[in-house]
């Protein structure tokens, strides 16, 4: 399928009229996270299921992110994750996403402590 046709499959996803004249929407959009990550917005989505982990959590969260943008009709989104028990692979992806969101939060912390403990000395000498 060229860009131009996945164009075509998620407008026909995305537009409500098209699904009230139709039977030939789609009513479970099939995708890849690098796909979905590539700018296509999903506003009539509501449930997004990720099958296999990604490397980087933020090509997830991108895809999360498509179905809470602006034109989004329904409120509510639910995400899924799922991990294949005893999977050693998924289960080390999971453990890295996890451990480099972790790092990731003590560094921004690290980062407004130190930007407060500049103006506090700031403050002091002026």
């Amino acid at each position: 399928m060229d860009a131009d046709e996945r164009a075509e499959v998620v407008q026909a996803f995305n537009d409500d009229e098209s699904l009230k004249n139709s039977t030939s929407s789609p009513d479970i959009l099939v995708g890849t996270t690098a796909l979905i990550g590539q700018g296509y917005t999903l506003t009539r989505s509501f449930r997004l299921v990720i099958m296999g982990p990604e490397w980087l959590a933020t090509e997830e969260d991108q895809c999360v992110g498509r179905i809470r943008r602006l034109g989004q009709n329904n409120r509510r989104t639910i995400s899924y994750r799922l991990i294949g028990k005893g999977v050693k692979v998924e289960e080390g992806i999971l453990n890295r996403q996890t451990l480099r969101k972790e790092f990731e939060e003590m560094a921004l912390d690290l980062q407004n402590e130190l930007k407060s403990k500049v103006i506090e000395v700031s403050d002091d000498e002026a």
